[in-house]
């Protein structure tokens, strides 16, 4: 229900020629098809304890939003919203990654938010 509210956030990179006022002639630029293909998102049981919430986390916490661009053949690239949720022993925690195309920092408190109300 989320993504709906934030379509760039489930769409894809699109690589498109267009017309950009002040330039002689039309450009190739990438663009985000809001397409609703869908956010990534992984589920991952970890036994031990939850890790410290101090400092930064470690690389393996997070999906990467990588793979991101389109194809050289004009295939659509992978998530631009990536969730992984793990459950440990004695917590959960939840990270996200995402490409800085998508949104910045107050756009993804302000999705945290709605996220969080809808759930």
């Amino acid at each position: 229900r989320t993504l709906v509210l934030f379509p760039p956030c489930a769409g894809r990179y699109v690589k498109r020629t267009v017309e950009v006022e002040g330039l002689p002639a039309p450009e190739a630029r990438r663009c985000i098809l809001c397409n609703n293909a869908g956010a990534g998102y992984c589920y991952v049981k970890l036994d031990g304890k939850m890790p410290p919430m101090v400092g930064t986390l470690p690389d393996a916490f997070f999906d990467r939003a990588v793979g991101v661009r389109p194809m050289t053949d004009g295939s659509l690239g992978g998530p631009l919203l990536r969730t992984r949720v793990m459950d440990f022993d004695d917590g959960q925690l939840v990270t996200f990654s995402f490409t800085r195309g998508v949104a910045d920092i107050g756009s993804l408190g302000l999705f945290l938010q709605v996220w969080s109300r809808l759930c």
